[in-house]
C-alpha cells in the first residue's frame, strides 16, 4: 500500500525555480519553458508515469535515471523558418522543460519508456523497499 511519501514529483526549470503547479509559471517564460504535465498511477507490480508531450519527437526527449529519480528532459527545436511567412503572432516555438519523479520501491534499472501519440509512457517495475522509514531512539 502506498503512503503519502511514496511518490515525489519535482518541477525543474534551470534558472526559473520550482513552481508548485503550472498556473504559477510567469507568462513571459511559458513559451520558452513549458511545464511537463504528469499522471502517475500504479498496480501491484509497477508504476506508470504518463507525460503529455504534444508535438515532441523522440529525438527531442531524454529519459534517464539520476540520483534515484526518473528525469524527463524535453529540448524541442525551433520550427524551420519558411520563406515568405509574415507572422502576426507566433506561439509555436522551441522550448526546454525538465521534470523528475522519485518513486519509492521502484526498480529503476528495469524502467522502459515509449513515446506515442504525444504521450510519453514510462513503466517502472516495483521492487522490495531498499529503505523504510524508521524511528531512531534518542539516548
Amino acid at each position: 500500500m502506498l503512503g503519502e511519501y511514496d511518490v515525489y514529483p519535482y518541477w525543474e526549470a534551470e534558472g526559473f525555480g520550482y513552481p508548485p503547479y503550472p498556473g504559477e509559471w510567469p507568462p513571459s517564460i511559458l513559451p520558452a519553458v513549458a511545464p511537463i504535465l504528469l499522471d502517475i498511477h500504479h498496480t501491484e507490480t509497477e508504476y506508470t508515469i504518463e507525460a503529455e508531450l504534444p508535438g515532441v519527437q523522440k529525438d527531442e526527449v531524454d529519459v534517464r535515471t539520476d540520483n534515484g529519480r526518473i528525469k524527463i528532459v524535453v529540448d524541442k527545436k525551433e520550427p524551420e523558418d519558411e520563406d515568405g511567412k509574415n507572422y502576426l503572432y507566433q506561439e509555436r516555438c522551441g522550448h526546454f522543460a525538465s521534470r523528475s519523479v522519485k518513486l519509492r520501491h521502484a526498480d529503476l534499472d528495469k524502467a522502459t519508456a515509449r513515446l506515442a501519440d504525444g504521450v510519453l509512457r514510462i513503466t517502472v517495475p516495483k521492487q522490495e523497499a531498499y529503505w523504510e522509514p524508521k524511528e531512531i531512539p534518542v539516548a
